[in-house]
């Protein structure tokens, strides 16, 4: 005798069937396959049953019988209560809702991916977008430092060409001090010294 012939209770139905009746369709499929689970699980013949207490199935077989409905019962509800706190705990069923939702918006190619049975390969193929990420972050650090760079040498530039400047003033005055009789020589760099700061 199998478990739905000798117990009135279906294993696959449950209360939560019932109560969510309006949720989306991979909820349901999922409850579904996790009632057939449970049936699978509990799937203990009577007959294995009425072998292991053969004592007490020759004395009172209408006893045994109401005691394998209870053991099935009390299983199936220790299962299902099990489950059930897993799912809530998890919020399984939103996320499956959430995933059908997404594959229904993104139907794809219909042809998912699989390895080639070459890691090299599958792992190129993998790590190309992060390479590439990296690979355009390097390029604008380096952009970054060459406009930094190009900035500096101008700055660079510009102070030598005003450091030649002044080495070319104080080297007309000097030559101009030189040249100019009866005029003090360090007073007028002083003086030049001065005007210049």
């Amino acid at each position: 005798m199998s478990t739905s012939s000798v117990c009135s209770e279906d294993v696959g139905s449950t209360s939560a069937q019932t109560e969510h009746e309006n949720t989306s369709r991979a909820a349901e499929i999922l409850r579904s396959s996790l009632g057939l689970a449970i049936k699978k699980c509990i799937s203990v013949k009577y007959r294995a049953f009425t072998d292991a207490y053969k004592d007490v199935h020759t004395a009172n077989p209408a006893g045994l019988n109401k005691v394998y409905c209870q053991f099935i019962n009390g299983l199936k509800e220790g299962i299902k209560e099990e489950i059930e706190g897993l799912c809530l705990e998890g919020n399984v069923m939103q996320l499956v809702s959430d995933l059908y939702k997404i594959k229904r918006e993104n139907p794809g190619t219909g042809k998912a991916w699989r390895p080639s049975g070459q890691p090299r390969e599958d792992l190129q193929a993998h790590l190309l977008p992060v390479k590439l990420e990296h690979k355009s972050t390097l390029e604008s650090m380096l952009k970054q430092l060459q406009e930094e760079n190009t900035a500096l040498q101008q700055a660079v530039l510009a102070r030598r060409r005003h450091l030649q400047d002044r080495m070319l003033k104080q080297q007309e005055l000097q030559v101009d001090l030189l040249a100019t009789p009866g005029s003090s020589y360090l007073h007028e760099i002083e003086q030049y010294m001065l005007n210049t700061k």
